[in-house]
């Protein structure tokens, strides 16, 4: 089991495309930490 770090923009464009892959990485066993930046305004 690994330990995986993501890093996104709060942007769908950005996030929603990584979700499939940290879920199918969870399934596999490995812990995901996953983290989207605050909005600034």
């Amino acid at each position: 089991m690994s330990k995986i770090v993501f890093f996104c923009i709060p942007a769908y464009g950005h996030t929603n495309p990584t979700i499939p892959v940290v879920q199918e990485l969870t399934k596999r066993g490995h812990e995901v930490w996953y983290y989207i930046l605050a909005k600034l305004n």
